[in-house]
């Protein structure tokens, strides 16, 4: 009888821990291709054609020319691009500090199967990548704007929100977020759902030996 509760408790054990390993794997994968996929777009169409500038965390490219520029190099060019690279490099550091503690919860959650302590530590940094896969996005959402207001971008001057677009004289210009800034937002909810748990879970108390 022993040995069959023993089992079935291993067999709980298994199960609880493999929920959150595999939320942690896709907030992992979700963490990692968000800091490859553009995180902000700009379109102009006119009757002669579209043009779109594809911001990424690290670059900006121009569709459909599909010619890409790192931040540094386009700032030492043209200083103007000088403050919507600086909050692209801020959500950069944010999205990287958020797959780096994604990576660091993954592997212990992967050794908590022999050490029983790690699941905690796990939890914890998985809430740290939660806060900064989160933060990453809304950041860039408060600044964004900001920035092409001081920058005197030619094309920056209608921006008045992260998400919006303007119309006259037969074109029409729209912006908003693109899919990385989404898929970080993803991550940012599987990791909570990998990580709560674990985080607020207490030991369990050891029963005092009876007389």
């Amino acid at each position: 009888m022993n040995g069959s509760v023993t089992a079935q408790g291993s067999r709980t054990s298994r199960s609880r821990r493999a929920g959150p390993l595999a939320f942690l794997a896709i907030a992992l994968v979700l963490a990692g291709a968000a800091m490859i996929l553009p995180w902000w777009t700009l379109s102009s169409t006119s009757p002669s054609g579209e043009t779109s500038f594809v911001f990424g965390l690290t670059s900006l490219c121009v569709r459909p020319s599909g010619a890409c520029t790192a931040y540094a190099p386009l700032v030492a060019e043209d200083s103007e691009y000088g403050p919507v690279a600086g909050a692209f490099a801020v959500a950069f550091g944010l999205a990287s500090l958020a797959l780096i503690a994604a990576l660091l919860a993954f592997l212990l959650r992967l050794g908590s199967a022999k050490r029983r302590p790690l699941d905690r530590v796990s939890g914890f940094a998985g809430l740290a990548a939660a806060i900064a896969a989160l933060a990453a996005p809304l950041y860039l959402f408060e600044a964004l704007p900001s920035a092409f207001a001081a920058s005197g971008l030619p094309y920056g001057s209608p921006i008045a929100g992260f998400f919006g677009g303007v119309s006259g004289s037969g074109i029409t210009v729209s912006w908003g977020g693109s899919l990385g800034w989404g898929v970080s937002l993803a991550a940012f909810a599987f990791l909570l759902l990998a990580s709560v748990p674990s985080a607020l879970r207490r030991r369990a108390a050891t029963p005092s030996p009876s007389p």
